[in-house]
């Protein structure tokens, strides 16, 4: 059975979010994703006074 579970790599290591379950030993295959970029939230109470 496949399973896919998140995790983070960080400092050489990988921190999982959660444990596979039914898994004591498993070859992996990993795949690293690009990091997600910080958007900006929307200042509607700007809008309101622009608009007001």
């Amino acid at each position: 059975m496949l399973q896919s579970i998140e995790g983070v790599y960080k400092n050489g290591k990988i921190e999982l979010s959660e444990l596979p379950s039914d898994v004591s030993q498993s070859r992996i295959i990993l795949t690293f994703l690009e990091q997600k970029k910080a958007t900006k939230k929307a200042n509607y109470a700007g809008w309101y006074v622009f608009w007001k």
